[in-house]
């Protein structure tokens, strides 16, 4: 969910954020789990102000919308956006993306100057090829154009990456486990084959994991799954129990 920030409760510790593009307003609960970035530095709820531009990675939690991860982007200075390249000129340098969270298409331009890395490995201009998944550094005009300074290749179609840190949560229903990533504190969504013993067996809220995955364009797919450290927690259930299965 990206959009403005029309009301900050920090009592109740929740957020009022009206979408991109949409009238309906929608709150958005914040607890100790939630990550809050303020222009790529770690902070907490303090920092939210009315009128900040917010994105929300966000999951349902019981009938609240619930954010893992929120990032706060000010109005001045450089901005930060994360989507997918839908277009590329080379050139022109110039690159066009859909901004994952706020649907809006966002064009910049790549100079001698802007700085390319990769998540994993090493990355050059070569990279910035359609359906990359990226995230951008760049100085904004009144446009939403502008030249990136530093440009993040998350992720290509058809390569295959590896995710170390802890599972936060498994979903055998729709065969999809979260990651929380050692190298950047950021979760991922990984979808696995939800009808493998083998796989659901390792898949435990809690173990520390090595997965493998490869990204096909929309998804990261799950190729190999290693538990570095097994959890003592029991396994959890992919629904919640109902009252009566309680003694």
């Amino acid at each position: 969910i990206g959009g403005t920030a029309v009301k900050v409760d920090r009592i109740r510790s929740r957020v009022t954020v009206e979408p991109f593009g949409a009238k309906n307003k929608m709150r958005v609960m914040i607890d100790e789990r939630s990550h809050i970035y303020r222009n790529g530095v770690e902070t907490t709820i303090q920092s939210i102000k009315k009128g900040d531009r917010v994105y929300f990675d966000t999951m349902l939690d019981g009938p609240h919308v619930f954010a893992k991860n929120v990032r706060v982007m000010s109005e001045t200075g450089a901005a930060e956006v994360r989507g997918q390249i839908t277009a590329y000129d080379p050139g022109r340098g110039t690159i066009e993306l859909q901004d994952a969270l706020s649907s809006r298409p966002v064009t910049f331009r790549v100079t001698k100057t802007t700085k390319i890395v990769a998540q994993q490995g090493s990355a050059s201009v070569s990279d910035l090829a359609r359906g990359a998944l990226v995230d951008v550094l760049f100085a904004p005009d009144k446009a939403n154009r502008g030249v990136a300074t530093e440009v993040t290749v998350l992720a290509r179609p058809g390569v295959s990456y590896t995710f170390a840190g802890m599972i936060t949560n498994v979903n055998l229903r729709d065969g999809v486990v979260s990651v929380e990533s050692q190298r950047d504190g950021k979760v991922y969504d990984i979808e696995f084959d939800a009808r493998s013993k083998s796989e659901r067996g390792s898949l435990r809220v809690g173990n520390g994991v090595n997965v493998t995955a490869t990204f096909d364009g929309e998804n990261y797919r799950a190729t190999n799954v290693t538990v570095t450290e097994a959890s003592s927690a029991p396994k959890p259930n992919a629904e919640k129990p109902k009252a009566d299965d309680h003694p």
